[in-house]
């Protein structure tokens, strides 16, 4: 019998909407109905708190995530790979919407559209928030293809 495995990188998420998607997400899922028999989610100690046990959901927990960004891009480049074939998982979610590992094959989900809109991202002028915006775009655009 084939196990089938879920990896959810939570990476990326920490509070507002994104968690909140994430909690709800999980609350509803039925993944035997899909045919994953666990799903596994790395995470920040604070997001791993917020999802409810589940006999089939294992929280994993790396100290790294509760670290500034570049740690967690460094995490999510270097660490996550070998912790995804480690416990065999056959499809890795991003619900961060960036992903920069070489696991495949992988899904991403972007909650935040904002970087597209260059009307709305221009708003914001010369600024830290305007260059989050363009980063965000252009790992976002590779990550789907390039928007074919």
């Amino acid at each position: 019998m084939n196990i089938m495995r879920l990896g959810i990188d939570a990476s990326n998420i920490r509070d507002g909407g994104g968690l909140t998607h994430l909690v709800e997400l999980l609350r509803a899922a039925k993944p035997q109905e899909h045919g994953f028999d666990e799903v596994i989610v790395w995470g920040s100690s604070a997001t791993l708190n917020c999802l409810e046990d589940r006999p089939w959901l294992k929280k994993v927990y790396d100290p790294v995530l509760d670290q500034i960004l570049p740690m967690r891009l460094y995490w999510q480049l270097f660490t996550l790979d070998r912790l995804m074939r480690k416990e065999r998982c056959d499809v890795l979610f991003v619900p961060g919407g960036t992903y920069t590992g070489a696991f495949r094959p992988f899904v991403t989900f972007s909650q935040n559209l904002l970087p597209f809109e260059w009307t709305e991202a221009r708003r914001y002028g010369v600024s830290w928030m305007l260059l989050k915006m363009l980063l965000l775009y252009r790992s976002q655009y590779f990550n789907y293809g390039g928007l074919r």
